[in-house]
C-alpha cells in the first residue's frame, strides 16, 4: 500500500495513527498541527474506509484515507494527500 505526503507540516506524522470517530482525527490533528480547531468534513464513512478533509488555517488541505480491519475496530489511517 502506497503511503502519499507532501506539503503540509504534520500531515506525515498521521500515517499509521488509529481513530474511532472523525471528532477524535480531529483532535489528533489539533495537537499535531498545532491548531486550536481544524474544520473537518466526512467524504465517506462506510463499515471498512472512511475519507475524511481536515481544512487547516493557512495550510494546505489534508485529505485522510483510512481502513479498519472490520466494522467495530478503530479506523488505521492508511494514506495522506495534501492540495
Amino acid at each position: 500500500m502506497e503511503h502519499a505526503t507532501t506539503g503540509t507540516r504534520g500531515a506525515g506524522e498521521l500515517l499509521g495513527v488509529l481513530f474511532t470517530t472523525p471528532k477524535e482525527l480531529r483532535h489528533m490533528a489539533e495537537q499535531n498541527l498545532g491548531q486550536l480547531f481544524v474544520p473537518t468534513e466526512v467524504l465517506h464513512a462506510g463499515p471498512r474506509a472512511a475519507i475524511v478533509v481536515l481544512r487547516p488555517q493557512g495550510m494546505s488541505e489534508i485529505v485522510v484515507h483510512a481502513e479498519r480491519e472490520r466494522h467495530g475496530y478503530p479506523y488505521q489511517i492508511t494514506r495522506v494527500d495534501t492540495h
